[in-house]
């Protein structure tokens, strides 16, 4: 198999991209002129230099190829909409558009398990299959999750008319190594002690190592049972919040928080804050964000047992192994920036 890999250097790019190649397959990497190679260069892959907000860059990337994985978008929860729009919605538009052009033999979108917003204070009860509908009623500035949902609709509606064959997986929360999102916030908030548990800590997280949604991503892009099918990966057990925390803490050598609030009082605070960060201009989120007091705090459910049933899809690495991995990149990568 011969694969293109959007995003091929972002967090989950890199694990697609090692995967594959540990895998024996051929991959052409799609990178900006400003990325950061490093990462992929000892893989020996195919570099192209591309964007995929330029559709024009994306024909000659998609020509020869058995699958796209597509991986690009906008991370994390701060920034204007016209970004994510860009990005993850426009984006999505033209890669899939220069697929099917090149007649792409499978299309692999990594969606995200946000695109059923359940990024609220809304207690759910019921887990969401891939067939729950998307709730559309968001935050006025959720745009990750609007830009999330809108890039599916444009895959969808490729599929239903004929034009590429799709599989789409919903990861959860993904953390690895190279994370430049949420791990990272988290180890300055722990190192800090500026990190307060939620409601106690004793919510189950959907949380997932990237190179377990890059295994279930390669599957699926094989497998023809899974063409116009959805694939929910969200997470690698059952961990809450504190166990995770913990987890992170320990590999790290900072102390444990014990201090917990209750997400009735953060959430607020986390709309103040963003108010006022947007208010200044701020090109960075603030300490809290509701969004991602929510991802947390707030217990959400999600049902995994299609990726479990149709793909004999079983998470390879565990919490506590994926943390370590994740650690340890993070704190070889501090250890070697200069010292100021």
């Amino acid at each position: 198999m011969k694969a293109l890999v959007t995003g091929a250097t972002g967090m989950f790019g890199i694990q697609i991209c090692t995967k594959l190649v540990e895998q024996g397959h051929a991959v052409r990497a799609l990178v900006r002129q400003t990325s950061d190679t490093k990462p992929i260069d000892a893989l020996g892959v195919e570099k192209v230099v591309g964007d995929v907000t330029d559709i024009e860059s994306l024909r000659p990337a998609s020509s020869g190829v058995d699958v796209v994985f597509h991986c690009a978008a906008r991370l994390g929860e701060w920034g204007r909409w016209e970004d994510y729009q860009k990005t993850t919605v426009e984006g999505t538009k033209n890669m899939i558009a220069a697929a099917a052009g090149a007649d792409v033999g499978r299309f692999l979108h990594v969606s995200s398990n946000a695109v059923y917003g359940q990024y609220s204070m809304k207690r759910v009860s019921t887990p969401a299959t891939e067939e729950t509908p998307f709730n559309r009623r968001l935050w006025r500035t959720d745009y990750y999750t609007r830009s999330k949902q809108e890039s599916e609709d444009v895959v969808w509606e490729y599929y239903r008319q004929g034009k590429i064959p799709l599989t789409v997986i919903r990861p959860g929360w993904m953390y690895g190594p190279y994370d430049r999102l949420g791990f990272p916030r988290l180890l300055r908030m722990l190192r800090s002690r500026m990190f307060i548990l939620l409601n106690g800590g004793g919510n189950t997280l959907d949380l997932t190592y990237a190179g377990n949604v890059a295994d279930g991503a390669i599957i699926a892009a094989q497998k023809e049972e899974a063409v116009g099918r959805a694939y929910n990966l969200t997470r690698d057990g059952i961990i809450t919040q504190r166990e995770f925390v913990y987890l992170v803490a320990d590999a790290i050598g900072a102390p444990r928080p014990r201090v917990s609030v209750p997400l009735t009082a953060i959430v607020p605070a986390g709309v103040c804050l963003e108010t006022l960060w947007r208010a200044a201009g701020a090109k960075n989120p603030p300490p809290i964000t509701r969004f991602s007091a929510v991802m947390l705090g707030q217990q959400r459910l999600f049902d995994d047992s299609r990726a479990a049933e149709e793909l004999g899809y079983v998470p390879a690495v565990s919490y506590e192994e994926g943390v370590r991995r994740a650690a340890s990149q993070h704190l070889a990568h501090d250890s070697a920036r200069p010292a100021c």
